[in-house]
């Protein structure tokens, strides 16, 4: 007995099945390849704000240098030196009151030629002698709020060392007003106080969290490519022309008896 032949309406079904598979095939690597290029933007971002960072706290801590080391030429500095009887009246009254170190300095001391305090004070936050590596820059934590401190030589007309100056100036301030983010959202800098703490300075990058800042221009490229994207499945999915014979045998008459039952089930666009 020979077998009964597919009808046409079976092979334009599998081509229609087999156009539709390809179109799918084609938006999933649409898709992957939005995806990756919206993950490459995202890794660019965080280098370029890593690097934001890097340079933003060298020149916070360049501009706590320079203020420290004009804080070492002041005038009074040198007479506390050369007699230092009212250090502690000068401390409380005069000692943050130079131009130089702004508002947001928490502390500042003189020491003499061999690194010693020149008055013990119970309000200091400062060490009462020079370390021996005083040239190292070193954040102090006042719980997620780090400052900065450094020392600086007080010298003579000559060049010799008379003594010495520490400050204590908060870190964030200075590095949000030096800081020119463009990469980087200003308002979302948050420090997590390291277990051991102080901490040298060049450890401070790693313990920074932040959001990026919104870039128009990627997030249009991105809109732009979805909707695109959209467009062309609507118009080459739902209305391609491979449904076209489909649709032309449907509005032939045909004997509804010999129609197959079925339940329609709505395509999503992906």
């Amino acid at each position: 007995m020979a077998k009964k032949a597919p009808s046409i309406k079976a092979y334009l079904a599998l081509f229609i099945f087999a156009a539709l598979a390809m179109l799918g095939l084609l938006s999933i690597i649409t898709l992957q390849q939005i995806d990756h290029l919206r993950q490459e933007f995202q890794t660019t971002s965080l280098t370029q704000a890593d690097v934001e960072l890097s340079r933003a706290i060298n020149a916070a801590y360049r501009e706590i240098l320079d203020r420290t080391k004009a804080y070492a030429r002041w005038q009074e500095v040198r007479q506390q030196i050369q007699n230092p009887n009212f250090y502690a009246y000068w401390h409380k009254h005069r000692a943050l009151s130079s131009e130089v170190l702004p508002d947001y300095t928490q502390d500042a001391a003189i020491y003499n030629a061999k690194g010693k305090v020149l008055s013990k004070l119970d309000t200091s936050l400062l060490p009462a002698r020079v370390p021996e590596k005083s040239d190292t820059a070193t954040l102090i934590f006042d719980g997620n709020k780090p400052s900065l401190l450094l020392y600086a030589p007080v010298t003579n007309k000559e060049g010799s060392t008379l003594g010495y100056v520490a400050t204590l100036i908060r870190f964030l301030p200075e590095l949000f007003r030096t800081g020119g983010f463009s990469q980087i959202d200003a308002e979302t800098i948050h420090i997590e106080r390291p277990a051991a703490a102080p901490i040298p300075l060049h450890e401070l990058q790693g313990l920074i969290e932040f959001d990026l800042r919104t870039d128009p221009f990627s997030d249009t490229l991105l809109k732009i490519m979805t909707s695109a994207f959209v467009h062309f499945w609507i118009t080459h999915g739902a209305g391609h022309p491979a449904l076209l014979p489909l649709r032309n045998l449907a509005a032939q008459p045909t004997d509804p008896a010999s129609l197959p039952t079925h339940r329609s089930v709505a395509r999503k666009p992906w």
